[in-house]
């Protein structure tokens, strides 16, 4: 069951802005995403979408799924890349249809392809929250209102359980992100988690992922027999 609760809401509400203000990182500093409090909003969503797509490698024997993700994904990239993309065309064409064909209401028996649709959707509504929030959205309906930046706990523990991301390809996503952010235009990291930041270039991510060879490689095909390791050992 997905975390975020998934219903076709007929009442908006305030979009949350967990983003602003003094207590917007209050959980941070005591879990595995602490890092993260130096990383730009769009940063940020190029974390969660890189452990999305490799959550997405247990649906690749999906010939019906993989492509609707891989799609998804592309158009969720794009707005990082500072592309015209707005939340609902992420929301409403992927997630959530009208036509109840969204990604949302698929539903496996397999624990770990459960866990890996659970981090690509959880991945698509943290960048669609935050895509209404740059837009000046004022409401927004659920599951969007439900997300906030613990989005990020919830989309490492579900990668994780998953068995496509481990301590090697967490710490790989982490490196890129440092290697990227030094490159780009000098601010004040200090305020960054409340800046939307220069774009992203996914393929430089994902090319400083592949000197690395994890992101190809990596020792995540199988799980540990005791299961996937615990988010607090990622701090």
């Amino acid at each position: 069951m997905l975390r975020l609760t998934l219903r076709r809401a007929t009442r908006w509400r305030p979009l949350s802005k967990s983003i602003r203000g003094a207590g917007a990182f209050k959980s941070m500093d005591v879990t595995p995403t602490h890092f993260l409090e130096i990383y730009t909003i769009r940063e940020r969503c190029a974390f969660a979408l890189l452990l999305a797509e490799r959550a997405a490698r247990v649906l690749a024997h999906d010939s019906r799924l993989a492509p609707r993700v891989a799609q998804a994904l592309d158009v969720a990239w794009a707005w990082t890349e500072a592309q015209p993309i707005a939340g609902n065309q992420i929301v409403d064409e992927f997630v959530l249809r009208d036509d109840d064909t969204g990604l949302a209401v698929e539903s496996f028996s397999e624990p770990r392809t459960m866990h890996g649709m659970e981090a690509i959707i959880t991945a698509l509504l943290y960048v669609a929250w935050h895509a209404f929030g740059q837009a000046g959205v004022s409401a927004v309906t659920d599951p969007v209102n439900e997300c906030s930046e613990a989005c990020i706990d919830i989309i490492i523990s579900d990668a994780l359980a998953s068995g496509a991301v481990d301590a090697d390809v967490l710490t790989a996503v982490r490196r890129a992100l440092v290697q990227a952010a030094s490159t780009s235009p000098a601010i004040a990291r200090y305020y960054a988690p409340h800046l939307l930041g220069p774009p992203i270039n996914r393929t430089v991510l994902r090319a400083l992922l592949a000197e690395g060879g994890t992101w190809t490689t990596g020792s995540s095909t199988h799980l540990p027999v005791d299961g996937p390791p615990s988010p607090a050992a990622m701090r």
